[in-house]
């Protein structure tokens, strides 16, 4: 099932704060291309997750940011579908 954007957000941001994760939404009024939210997994640490439909592209600023996050040692993800969020996010967090 293909699901909206802001819907897909919703739910692994709602996913994600059930399993104890700290979520916030990422806007900064002075960079453009900053990933849609700043997740801290226990155990794991900081990640960042941009949420783009089945179809979406990376925009260049945001193609550039996530480059940079990434230099920087940092983990950053491109969610398309809550099946990516399953097998790309999910495991990060510490066996139960």
């Amino acid at each position: 099932m293909v699901m909206k954007e802001s819907k897909l957000e919703h739910r692994v941001v709602s996913e994600l704060r059930q399993r104890g994760a700290w979520c916030s939404k990422f806007v900064s009024p002075t960079r453009c291309g900053v990933p849609d939210q700043i997740v801290v997994i226990p155990g794991h640490g900081p990640i960042f997750i941009e949420f783009k439909s089945v179809h979406g592209a990376l925009s260049t600023g945001q193609a550039r940011v996530h480059e940079a996050i990434r230099d920087s040692g940092g983990e950053v993800f491109t969610i398309r579908s809550y099946d990516e969020f399953l097998t790309d996010i999910l495991p990060l967090f510490p066996e139960e």
